[in-house]
């Protein structure tokens, strides 16, 4: 019974969370949630949200070259017309058939960090509130390197 309600008030996080998408509603909760718009993560890695994927002297200024979108519909800012990108095509959503894809989204997306890495750029990954798909991906990046430095050390 328990897991049942647990499940019940997850879809319903869920759905609150589609309804409440907008950029005002996000600036506020990251302020209330003292949440940054991004974050460097590792050298050339930054994880952040739609907010900072469109604000041009945040890309400017720290140089970001590539971007990986991971939201269905969220278009790229024109800052990124002639530089390398990569979409994720997933929702916010935690539909069997939705993280299915998701699931075999995610190693193209870890293969565009690196490659973009190795090439000294420097990567934005965002989805619209930059915690959950975004930061799927980016943590992916990272057990799959970590996994690497591990096997060179033996």
């Amino acid at each position: 019974m328990k897991f049942y309600i647990f499940v019940i008030m997850d879809n319903l996080i869920y759905r609150i969370i589609g309804l409440l998408r907008n950029r005002n509603i996000l600036h506020i909760i990251n302020k209330i949630m003292m949440i940054d718009n991004h974050n460097l993560i590792l050298p050339k890695l930054y994880l952040g949200n739609i907010h900072s994927a469109q604000d041009v002297s945040f890309l400017r200024s720290n140089k970001i070259d590539s971007i990986l979108n991971c939201t269905k519909d969220e278009q790229f800012h024109p800052y990124f017309k002639d530089k390398p990108k990569l979409r994720i095509s997933v929702n916010d959503s935690r539909s069997k058939n939705n993280l299915i894809k998701f699931r075999k989204e995610i190693k193209k997306g870890v293969e565009f960090i690196d490659k973009e890495i190795s090439l000294n750029k420097t990567v934005y990954v965002h989805c619209y509130w930059g915690l959950m798909r975004s930061a799927t991906v980016v943590k992916n990046h990272k057990n799959r390197n970590f996994i690497k430095l591990k096997i060179l050390k033996v």
